[in-house]
């Protein structure tokens, strides 16, 4: 977790996909729903972040500042949806053999 808060503050429009695989990101897309984006894209890291610490419960700058620790809660939401998408691929390229 300290290593995406601290890439975030050194390269906050740096790709996400430095530091999350592309499940990961995806499931983000899936848990937050973002208006003008869809599985597959590839937003910024800071993007993603503030996702994340959303899904964790940060409410933004009334909250205090930034989200740090918050940022966790949000990605063990982010990692139980990853383990899902990645069972779902692997049942169906099981279905097709």
């Amino acid at each position: 977790m300290w290593q995406l808060n601290h890439r975030e503050c050194k390269s906050p429009a740096g790709r996400a996909a430095s530091l999350l695989s592309g499940e990961e990101i995806d499931a983000v897309i899936v848990l937050r729903r973002p208006k003008g984006f869809k599985l597959g894209d590839r937003p910024s890291l800071q993007r993603v972040m503030r996702w994340i610490a959303d899904l964790g419960g940060y409410t933004g700058k009334s909250s205090g500042g930034p989200p740090g620790a918050i940022i966790g809660r949000g990605m063990r939401e982010v990692q139980a949806a990853t383990r899902a998408i990645r069972n779902l691929l692997k049942m169906k390229r099981n279905e097709k053999l």
